[in-house]
């Protein structure tokens, strides 16, 4: 048996690479370079707004038993946690809708 060579690419490390460069290349270059600092785009004024309203709220409640760090992680699960809202709320959606799911039996004899 042959050794492996180390710098040797197989098909399938070759196709992950080649579909990671072209998923990099269709991407906002300012969408790119904020994840690479590990950060995210800023939110807008409505959104950030509602952040700091829910942070002054958990600082309030519990604000003497939080340290620095903590409230900075707090402060990013929020955003994080508006940044999906902010999909959710996107989503056109009237009262008469039906909903996305619906339960259906299908029994053996009813499949086509």
């Amino acid at each position: 048996m042959a050794p492996k060579n180390r710098d040797a690419i197989s098909r399938r490390g070759f196709g992950r690479r080649a579909a990671l460069a072209a998923a990099v290349s269709v991407m906002d270059p300012a969408a790119v370079v904020a994840q690479g600092r590990g950060g995210q785009t800023p939110l807008p004024p409505k959104d950030q707004a509602e952040v700091d309203a829910k942070l002054a709220s958990v600082v309030r409640k519990y604000g003497d038993r939080l340290t620095e760090e903590q409230k900075t992680r707090v402060r990013g699960v929020l955003a994080r946690h508006q940044r999906m809202l902010m999909r959710v709320q996107e989503f056109p959606l009237e009262n008469g809708d039906a909903p996305a799911t619906a339960l259906r039996l299908i029994t053996k004899d009813v499949r086509e």
